[in-house]
């Protein structure tokens, strides 16, 4: 019986409300474990958190059975960075 194989590897990028430079070194070193926790919650593969003040980039692997909606969906909910 034939067998199949799938990697799903997505990049995000998440910007701060009207690009304000809001994520200051403080809140990046909070926010990247943060983001990654939620996406080992997900059974993600957390390949690279980053960005600048007003950005933030992911790559991840994640599962077949995970639509990439959801995982959008669940990956930042409700996080505000005061500014």
């Amino acid at each position: 019986m034939p067998a199949s194989w799938t990697q799903n590897i997505y990049h995000a990028v998440f910007s701060t409300k009207r690009r304000e430079p809001t994520i200051t070194p403080e809140v990046e070193e909070r926010l990247h474990p943060f983001v990654g926790g939620i996406l080992k919650d997900l059974r993600c593969i957390p390949v690279a958190i980053n960005g600048t003040a007003d950005h933030l980039h992911l790559l991840t692997i994640y599962p077949s059975d995970l639509s990439h909606a959801d995982m959008l969906r669940h990956d930042l909910p409700g996080i505000h960075v005061p500014g």
